[in-house]
């Protein structure tokens, strides 16, 4: 079955909240809420002491984006990569860690629906706290979420070697339990 899709690529414009974004730290993960309503997060907090910014971005067909803002409860080190919905109609957040001095790290967010709200400070539930010493991580920048046969939520993480002799490219995939 062919796939409709545009013929060249479209902008879509994002609110201003991202324009005191870092140049390599802004918005990093985007997941599909409803048919008219992307939520957005920036990579990392602005300055120390803040949250992670991210927005509700839906747009009501005048052809400007309506931005509500919330924002991501910080685990520091780690910066938001990814972002997928989860079966519950909350959200599961991919969050990495990458430092010479604490080498390479990951950690995944369970959000439940009831946090996502205009104003709300995501904390969630930690899923999962991994490094390189405890299983074949690597930079994971990506999630996706499949659910199985009989029920089962899969996630799927994956990493790129960004052209360095020093990364791999890795797919994981985890299964959720209740």
């Amino acid at each position: 079955m062919p796939i409709n899709a545009p013929s060249s690529p479209t902008n879509i414009p994002i609110g201003d909240w991202v324009k005191p974004l870092h140049d390599n730290e802004q918005l990093e993960a985007i997941t599909l809420i409803k048919p008219d309503t992307l939520l957005a997060f920036a990579e990392t907090k602005i300055a120390a002491g803040d949250d992670i910014l991210a927005a509700f971005e839906s747009y009501p067909g005048d052809g400007r984006p309506h931005s509500r803002m919330l924002s991501v409860v910080p685990h520091d080190p780690f910066a938001v990569t990814g972002a997928a919905n989860a079966p519950d109609g909350g959200i599961f957040l991919l969050e990495r860690r990458y430092s010479l001095a604490g080498g390479v790290g990951m950690e995944i967010r369970h959000i439940p629906a009831a946090e996502l709200h205009e104003g709300a400070r995501l904390e969630g539930q930690v899923l999962a706290n991994l490094s390189f010493q405890d299983t074949n991580i690597d930079n994971m920048e990506g999630i996706a979420v499949r659910r199985g046969r009989n029920g089962e939520t899969f996630l799927y993480l994956i990493a790129d070697n960004n052209y360095s002799p020093l990364q791999r490219t890795v797919l994981l995939m985890f299964e959720v339990k209740p």
